[in-house]
């Protein structure tokens, strides 16, 4: 089995229609369009494999009753391997996944009369009522409405013979550059230019269907959005037929030249000559591939389901809200964080290249040129300690020092660094159920190195695993558990944020998102595109901001407004006009943004109606600083554990967070941030609810 993973360039997929950007950011727009058959809604609602079928092969492929017959073969070779057919068709301006006998049988009857509908036609058929059969981009498009992962057909569309003068490209290579779906089939049809086509595709060898699920398992868990085709070889016993029809493939084109015939008419008369020159031989060859496919197919999706299936099983000793008692229920984690935890390796470079005391800093003595700034390829002298990292852990750490009941997910490897992290965690007080091992990984580690004045030079970081927290497993601890804010950073994939926006939109639970990177931090903007919502808070530092907000305009989310009212509260003028442009963009997407200004301070933003309340609030000082990792996590960590004590978020009837209760927990949490430069680690082991001098509660 040959993977072909899509390259398509953005001027390509654009240059395709519009219907699927319209609609994919909103699915719910879509879902009156669908209907799903009794079984297949049974599947998805159960997590248990399924395959998608196209219709066209059905309508456009073969005469009935042959047609009939395979399509209800195919289907059953599916149920076989345990898997869920799930046919596409469009009637009665409905999509329908999942058909039944009647409706494969009026579909193989209709045959050419049914309208053949790609991408581009789905809309067209669908306000018209007609009978449609969907080619492989639109079956793409109609089982990822449905979030099905895999698909199985004969053969896909690719770059059509003479294209060089035609421009004849199908609609299947652009999908394949948009829509996150798996394609099982028997690679490009043969009737097309094959070496063109595989210009837009880049080969790589696979050996069982467990390889290819866990590589779609994978590609979701990073949040790629394009598709992947798996190419089945075709069964040996028609495999030598293949230079025979050859032959007549050249025949039957230049029949179509003679016939003028062109577009998407080209691949049914095609296919229909090539039964009457092959004497029926490629007819018999195609109906042998699809059954293949079907069976590898629906192999594939069984073995996809399974790994699911087994990463939900590993939460699955949490214990169910209904079976807690009324005092294990008073103690649910107010603050659920979802992200990174890793191990920290700090390297500093040292006595060798200049070392530099606090007495030897303030001499006069000390030329500017005296700490060295560029380095040969050898070892140095140095300092390397380790501390407890990551976004995630730093925000949960934080949070459960000052006092609120906090929890964090996340996933770390069967190895030293996930012993000490669990064994530290424990001392601290915290609770550790839903920190899962995940055998055969590394956990996460940053490693960054450090001039001898603490300057960082560069750093790596392997994250990885937290990408592999699924959306399964995430929704076994937000069913279990009734939080009343839940934080999570930008290191879990773009698909596991879809699940926590969705949940907590539906049981209005507040949400915080922090950056990681500006490599990352984008991530979010993916999963608002998706789902059509975003978080409550946004808490990133001033160049995240920028990155997001040309992230948000570029994506179509978001414009430079210059209709909402900004009501500034205090406001020095050394914070540039672009970081207000900025936060009024992504006000847009976010109800409140804590920006952090590094030294500056915090710009804290909050959109009321159709106002934007923009204040800052300046930075203390900080004096000698030991260490600048986790400062702007501890003081996310501290809003966390602050908001949780507010009277809004402790009775659960939070509306909106007033501004001034904004900016005061603002103010406060600039203390966590201060401890933390004074101390090694990322936050500070010195952090007690004591810090804030006053109650907990904070007023509105």
């Amino acid at each position: 089995m040959r993977f072909y993973s899509q390259h398509i360039s953005k001027a390509r997929v654009l240059s395709s229609n519009f219907l699927l950007s319209a609609l994919q950011p909103q699915i719910k727009c879509f879902s009156s369009f669908i209907k799903l058959s009794p079984k297949v809604e049974e599947a998805i609602k159960n997590k248990t494999p399924i395959v998608a079928l196209e219709s066209t092969i059905i309508s456009h492929g073969m005469p009935y009753p042959k047609n009939y017959e395979t399509a209800k073969a195919v289907e059953d070779i599916v149920s076989k391997e345990g898997a869920v057919p799930a046919t596409i068709a469009l009637f009665d301006g409905k999509i329908h996944i999942g058909l039944t006998d009647s409706q494969i049988e009026r579909l193989s009857k209709a045959g050419k009369d049914a309208i053949k509908a790609s991408t581009r036609d789905l809309a067209m058929v669908l306000n018209k009522n007609a009978i449609g059969a969907t080619t492989v981009s639109a079956t793409m498009v109609c089982a990822n409405l449905a979030k099905i992962k895999v698909f199985v057909t004969g053969g896909i569309g690719g770059v059509h013979r003479g294209a060089e003068k035609s421009m004849d490209i199908s609609a299947d290579l652009v999908e394949l550059g948009r829509t996150p779906v798996a394609v099982v089939c028997s690679g490009a049809k043969s009737i097309l230019d094959l070496p063109k086509t595989l210009e837009y595709l880049s080969p790589w060898n696979l050996s069982s269907a467990n390889e290819a699920a866990e590589l779609i398992d994978i590609q979701h868990k990073i949040g790629l959005k394009n598709g992947i085709v798996f190419a089945v070889p075709i069964p040996e016993e028609y495999a030598e037929s293949g230079d025979r029809i050859e032959i007549s493939i050249q025949k039957a084109l230049k029949d179509a030249e003679q016939s003028g015939i062109s577009g998407k008419e080209i691949t049914p008369f095609l296919l229909s000559k090539l039964v009457d020159i092959t004497k029926g031989e490629s007819l018999k060859a195609n109906i042998a591939l699809v059954k293949n496919n079907a069976k590898i197919g629906a192999q594939i999706s069984v073995q996809l389901a399974k790994i699911g299936s087994q990463q939900k099983k590993m939460f699955s000793t949490i214990r169910t809200r209904d079976s807690l008692n009324q005092n294990e229920k008073t103690h649910l984690p107010q603050i659920l964080v979802f992200g990174g935890g890793t191990i920290d390796i700090i390297s500093r470079i040292g006595n060798e290249v200049g070392e530099i005391s606090k007495t030897e800093k303030n001499s006069e003595s000390i030329k500017d040129n005296s700490i060295k700034t560029n380095y040969d390829e050898t070892s140095y002298i140095g300092k390397i300690s380790n501390n407890f990292g990551g976004v995630g852990q730093n925000l949960a750490r934080a949070s459960h020092l000052l006092g609120a009941n906090t929890i964090l997910c996340t996933v770390v490897g069967d190895d030293i660094y996930a012993d000490a992290i669990l064994k530290n965690m424990k001392d601290i007080g915290m609770n550790t159920q839903f920190i899962m091992r995940l055998n055969n990984n590394n956990t996460a580690v940053c490693n960054t190195i450090h001039k001898p004045d603490g300057e960082l030079i560069i750093c790596i970081a392997d994250t990885s695993i937290v990408e592999k927290m699924t959306p399964s497993m995430i929704n076994t601890v937000l069913e279990n558990n009734s939080p009343r804010i839940i934080a999570f950073d930008a290191n879990i994939a773009t698909e596991t944020m879809e699940s926590i926006i969705n949940f907590c939109s539906n049981k209005n639970i507040l949400t915080l998102y922090q950056p990681t990177s500006l490599q990352k931090s984008s991530r979010l903007l993916g999963a608002i595109l998706n789902c059509g919502k975003g978080t409550d808070i946004n808490t990133s530092n001033v160049l995240e901001l920028s990155y997001m907000a040309k992230q948000a305009i570029s994506r179509g989310l978001a414009s430079h407004s210059k209709n909402i009212d900004i009501t500034f509260h205090t406001m020095p003028n050394d914070i540039s006009s672009e970081v207000i442009d900025d936060c009024m963009v992504l006000s847009q997407l976010f109800k409140y943004q804590l920006i952090t200004l590094g030294s500056n301070g915090v710009l804290v933003v909050g959109k009321y109606s159709d106002s934007v309340h923009i204040n800052h609030i300046p930075a203390l000082f900080a004096g000698d600083i030991v260490n600048t990792n986790g400062a702007g996590d501890s003081f996310v960590g501290s809003c966390l554990a602050l908001l949780s004590k507010t009277d809004f978020i402790q009775k659960n009837t939070l509306s909106e967070i007033p501004f001034t209760a904004l900016c005061n927990i603002s103010e406060k949490s600039r203390i966590a941030s201060i401890m933390s430069l004074k101390s090694p680690s990322p936050v500070s082991e010195l952090l007690t609810p004591a810090i804030y001098n006053e109650s907990n509660t904070i007023s509105n």
